[in-house]
């Protein structure tokens, strides 16, 4: 249990670490993108303070052909998308379709693994069942042979008992006539004694070996008259012994006939095959029950075993107590450092969750100012974009043109400001802060462009700046992002204007600033 759950616990922390390794290497992807873009930003800004009138004229005829060009981009990134949606869908079929794989795998394997089972089964019974076909075999053979030798043995009895019968009363006869042979012979009878025995008469029974009469008038028996009678014993104890034989096998018989009456009573066969099959199939289901007794006993066997095998493994985990106890402290050791370890991939996930869903709605909000601000600021001509992004929404993409055209028309109202306001005071105050860019009006003359050390980056009007001088804010550069932690408060009597995409980019370059210094203090 406990290694199921180290195990448990170890897997769950590759996870975590793999979750941190992926989310680390997005955020590194995502700060690699973020200052390309801010390069990329810092190149387009540069460039567009370096840029004349002329180029922007320029720029702005070739607007068509650009807007052409996106639209046709867009297109694209429409048709990726849609790839990448189909992709992605058919990703998610095939992994559906080799979970579904693996399930049926299972399921056969298990199938199998009971079809396996099940022959071993089957093969087991049809064992058994024929063990206990052979075995009945025996017991027709030995109950074939049992009667066999019973039918034999009644005969041999009824002739024997016939056979003793007639001598019997053939010894109970000669008895009878051996009083009268035994008596001396009478003058009045003499004639019947000889006619009655003749062979007795000559026979040596009535003479003494000793030639002497005996007392009272009777002779000795001879030797055969001994021997008869002996045996006439013998036979009436064999007789005895047989009547007892036959009453105790009549006792047996009846017996056996009462089991049988109460047999069909209780099974209602009336037959003595049925019986028999019935008999034969009360057997087999006993010798199962045998055979699952028996199978019983060799699994409590089994577990018995094994229970006396865990017993001598406690006792020699017990003994080896000091042993035990070290490795249970590491292993405790262990297990606090990976749920430590586990806490903190925890607990940085949380904030780099935290910094995803904050960049998210900071990126939302920035998304609904500036779709309010392009519906605020829309000209005749962004149709097609309106367009574009009611259909696709704000993409990062669409977002930097955005961004552009808000700068562009926040730009041209600034412009007609200063045209319908007072441009001569705003060139006059452009002359006293070298921030301003002052355009010389007229046909024939060139432009003047001040930049903030003052310096011209073109010539082509004196140093003299008349009275048709138009007023236009320098474009921002690089040395306008400073540091927003360190930035000196503006002066009261320095009037620029302020853009709001300007506020919003030094905004969101302090942020950036901040989370870097952040990132680097954790590092």
């Amino acid at each position: 249990m406990f290694r199921e759950r180290v195990s448990a616990l170890m897997h769950q922390g590759d996870t975590y670490a793999k979750r941190l390794d992926s989310e680390r290497r997005r955020s590194v992807d995502l700060d690699a993108a973020l200052r390309a873009l801010r390069v990329e930003h810092f190149q387009a800004r540069k460039a567009l303070s370096e840029a004349t009138n002329t180029q922007l004229c320029a720029a702005t005829t070739e607007l068509k052909s650009i807007r052409t060009l996106e639209s046709r981009l867009d297109k694209v990134l429409t048709r990726y998308n849609e790839v990448c949606n189909t992709n992605k869908a058919l990703r998610e079929q095939i992994q559906a379709l080799r979970r579904e794989k693996v399930q049926q795998a299972a399921v056969l394997d298990k199938l199998e693994r009971e079809t396996a089972q099940a022959q071993g089964e089957a093969s087991q019974v049809a064992q058994a069942s024929q063990a206990a076909g052979d075995a009945r075999d025996r017991a027709n053979r030995q109950s074939e042979a049992l009667r066999n030798q019973l039918t034999e043995d009644g005969n041999n009895f009824e002739s024997g008992w016939i056979e003793k019968t007639g001598q019997l009363a053939e010894d109970r006869a000669m008895i009878r006539d051996i009083p009268r042979l035994r008596t001396p012979k009478s003058p009045s009878r003499p004639h019947f004694v000889n006619s009655a025995t003749p062979g007795i008469a000559s026979s040596p029974l009535h003479t003494n070996t000793s030639g002497r009469p005996l007392p009272g008038g009777f002779k000795l028996l001879s030797t055969p008259d001994i021997k008869l009678r002996d045996e006439t014993h013998k036979n009436e104890r064999l007789l005895h012994e047989k009547a007892n034989d036959l009453h105790k096998q009549s006792e047996r018989l009846r017996v056996a006939q009462d089991g049988l009456a109460k047999i069909k009573r209780k099974t209602g066969e009336k037959e003595s095959q049925a019986l028999a099959a019935a008999l034969i199939a009360a057997e087999e289901k006993n010798f199962s029950l045998f055979n699952m007794i028996n199978e019983l006993s060799t699994e409590m066997e089994a577990l018995e075993v094994e229970n006396n095998a865990l017993e001598a493994q406690v006792n020699e985990q017990t003994r080896d107590g000091s042993m035990g106890s070290a490795e249970d402290a590491r292993r405790r050791a262990l297990k606090q450092q990976l749920e430590d370890q586990i806490e903190k991939s925890r607990q940085k996930v949380a904030r780099l969750e935290a910094r995803h869903s904050e960049a998210a709605e900071a990126a939302e909000v920035m998304k609904t100012g500036a779709m309010g601000l392009f519906h605020k600021l829309q000209g005749p001509n962004d149709e097609a974009f309106a367009t574009q992004l009611s259909t696709h929404g704000v993409t990062d993409i669409a977002m930097a043109q955005l961004l552009g055209l808000i700068e562009q028309r926040v730009g041209e109202l600034v412009d007609i400001h200063n045209i319908a306001t007072n441009a001569p005071a705003a060139a006059a105050l452009g002359a006293h802060h070298p921030a301003m860019k002052v355009d010389v009006g007229g046909h024939e003359s060139g432009h003047t462009r001040h930049s903030r050390n003052g310096e011209r980056s073109r010539g082509g009007g004196g140093a003299a700046i008349t009275t048709g001088a138009l007023l236009r804010p320098t474009p921002p550069t690089a040395e306008d992002f400073g540091d927003s932690d360190n930035d000196d408060p503006q002066q009261d009597d320095v009037l620029r204007p302020c853009k709001i995409s300007d506020i919003q980019e030094k905004t969101a370059a302090a942020v950036g600033r901040r989370k870097e210094k952040q990132i680097r203090a954790k590092r």
